[in-house]
């Protein structure tokens, strides 16, 4: 397997469709997903009381620094730490 290959790959793992989670890290601006687990304990708490709750849909507004999302009509900003530790179901 090349190296284009491999890379390839990894992406499809990353950006699964099927229901699988991926990390919030790994989808694009206009995504959209579920949260699945937000795997950073200490922020669980703040995050939920803006409204990124289990199961929540969310769109993702803005991939990088800050992360940006959307859950209703509000918008969060996360830093690539909390980002790379949330898990997501994308959806379409």
């Amino acid at each position: 397997m090349d190296f284009l290959q491999m890379n390839t790959n990894e992406a499809n793992q990353r950006h699964s469709r099927d229901g699988q989670p991926v990390r919030l890290s790994a989808l694009h601006a206009g995504d959209h997903g579920y949260l699945e687990d937000a795997g950073c304990c200490e922020d669980c708490d703040l995050l939920s009381a803006l409204g990124m709750t289990d199961q929540c849909r969310f769109r993702v507004c803005k991939a990088g620094v800050p992360c940006i999302v959307q859950i209703g009509g509000t918008r969060i900003g996360l830093s690539p730490d909390v980002a790379e530790r949330i898990m997501v179901v994308p959806n379409e």
